[in-house]
């Protein structure tokens, strides 16, 4: 029942011991975090965020009088990334950042002093990592997830201008491992799916798989007598919206045979636990059931609309979601609906609890 502690920054001068107090604005509550020297070492920026986190603020402050000013402002009809990427090119001025504003993340190119230079890139997609910058080509090098299952990473490109943007994977597989040429003509890359082993190749910029750098492994699952994961796609509670889950079976999986459902859930904000990498297992399907996870409407990795359906709404759209996972499961002969349990901790521990409730 406290009161929240009020957040100050400081500037410590080790030679001269002199304490410079930075102005983090008149709001107390707030949050003021993620503190670090521009490369020049000519202002300090740090992240203020207000209570209700939507608006998250990069702010510059003059380490000599420990003035502050806002750089950027980012705000969201609900939750905003509260740490956003922020990368600095070799002119110590010019920073790439990462950009929700149009409801999918995106770069743009700002500098320090001047303000925003272009926007890089503008996708209905989520760009996801920065994979490399080559300044002196002019190009930015980016994983997006642009992919027809929306959780798969794709590599991409674009010039540093924003006056271009290049797919440079193609099958609609998870890509990963990236490298790129110093010629800006080749690349390699590791692709793989829940149900395709990872293999590398070396590829043109026109996505032509030149050279196979390795081959798929022989599939662990099957010399262990365990079925695959099955990948699984159904529509949400509302009717529009796809999910993606995953569905684990038992060793020696009978479909003849009926056997218990049990859901493994997270489904809340910033964590998502559906993965799109090849070799996961549950090792509880030896008990002799099936378990089944989906990522639900409010997980992040699909854009704002799909993170933000739970805004205010927790405990709602969520658990609508994983019910409506028991009951795409329910079709089928082998799931045993009269025997479903679910399971979770941290948020997947509260969806436990909706979902029984």
């Amino acid at each position: 029942g406290d009161a929240n502690g009020i957040a100050r920054l400081e500037i410590y001068d080790l030679a001269s011991r002199k304490r410079t107090p930075i102005d983090v604005g008149p709001a107390q509550d707030q949050y003021v975090y993620g503190g670090e020297w521009s490369p020049k070492g000519d202002a300090f920026l740090w992240f203020r965020a207000n209570r209700r986190q939507d608006t998250v603020e990069l702010m510059a402050t003059d380490p000599a009088t420990g003035r502050s000013r806002t750089v950027i402002t980012e705000k969201q009809a609900t939750w905003q990334k509260n740490s956003p990427q922020l990368r600095f090119l070799a002119d110590g001025s010019r920073f790439l950042w990462e950009s929700e504003s149009s409801g999918f993340a995106n770069f743009e190119l700002w500098d320090l002093s001047t303000g925003k230079l272009a926007r890089i890139t503008d996708d209905p997609w989520v760009a996801e990592s920065i994979v490399s910058v080559d300044e002196a080509a002019g190009w930015l090098y980016y994983a997006a997830r642009s992919s027809e299952t929306a959780i798969n990473s794709q590599l991409h490109r674009a010039r540093l201008d924003g006056s271009r943007r290049e797919r440079l994977t193609k099958e609609d597989l998870h890509y990963s491992s990236f490298q790129v040429a110093p010629d800006n003509q080749h690349f390699v890359a590791t692709k793989q799916f829940v149900d395709v082993p990872p293999s590398a190749s070396l590829y043109g910029m026109d996505g032509k798989e030149i050279a196979k750098l390795t081959t798929p492994a022989a599939d662990p699952y099957a010399k262990k007598g365990m079925p695959a994961p099955e990948f699984l796609r159904f529509m949400a509670a509302d009717g529009k919206t796809e999910l993606y889950g995953i569905l684990y079976k038992p060793a020696g999986f009978d479909p003849s045979r009926k056997y218990p459902l049990v859901i493994d859930a997270y489904g809340g904000p910033l964590i998502a636990s559906v993965s799109p990498r090849f070799g996961t297992q549950e090792a509880q399907t030896g008990l002799g059931v099936l378990i089944a996870k989906v990522d639900n409407r409010g997980t992040p990795g699909r854009g704002k609309a799909f993170e933000s359906a739970t805004y205010l709404k927790l405990g709602g759209p969520d658990v609508d979601d994983q019910a409506q996972l028991v009951r795409e499961l329910d079709k089928r002969p082998y799931v045993d609906a009269s025997r479903v349990a679910i399971m979770g901790h941290s948020y997947g521990g509260y969806m436990s609890l909706m979902a029984v409730l």
